[in-house]
């Protein structure tokens, strides 16, 4: 008996059914077992179209309340797809970042220097290429003396309070299928 079937299963050989139920009943079959709701799309780009116009409406609802839209947001090369719509909503449908507070979600520790980190990927990936002010981007530094830590994350965690909270958390998949640090088997409080 195979047990590791996940590295054979494609969707071009799953039909959609499976993955894009036609009705409520049929998606309430198929995520009955779920502890956490999940969609399938065909492609990565479609899958990141998708979240990359969710952020965006966020970010524009939030404009038309006059406040800020808070997100937290990781480096890495999984979220680069929805970086690279966000960018182009940036460029070509004039979507703006000047109301939007981003708090970067991890950094690696202990750095030698802060351009080999998480924050560096993040501003090379999307930070340098939209119009959010330096001042509305909170970043853990991987640099920081160790005693420092906790004085720091106490501070961040204050810093996302007084901002008003996340209104928007992009998380990042490993190699090992891992969401944001989490192992297999997490629940959905860990």
């Amino acid at each position: 008996m195979k047990t590791n079937l996940s590295s054979q299963i494609s969707l071009h050989r799953v039909s959609p059914r499976y993955y894009r139920p036609e009705n409520a009943f049929e998606k309430s079959v198929l995520t009955r077992l779920e502890k956490i709701p999940t969609d399938i799309y065909e492609s990565v780009e479609e899958g990141a179209n998708y979240i990359a116009c969710e952020i965006a409406q966020t970010i524009r609802e939030k404009q038309k309340a006059g406040r800020f839209c808070v997100l937290a947001l990781p480096g890495g090369d999984s979220p680069s797809h929805v970086y690279t719509e966000l960018i182009r909503m940036h460029k070509e449908e004039q979507l703006s970042f000047r109301n939007v507070v981003v708090f970067v979600e991890y950094e690696f520790f202990p750095l030698v220097s802060p351009s080999a980190g998480n924050v560096a990927q993040l501003k090379e990936a999307l930070l340098d290429h939209i119009d959010i002010a330096p001042e509305n981007i909170y970043a853990p530094d991987g640099c920081m003396p160790k005693d420092a830590i906790i004085d720091f994350c106490r501070m961040y965690e204050e810093n996302i309070q007084k901002a008003g909270g996340l209104d928007y958390i992009l998380l990042g998949v490993g190699h090992a299928s891992n969401i944001m640090f989490n192992g297999v088997g997490s629940t959905l409080s860990s």
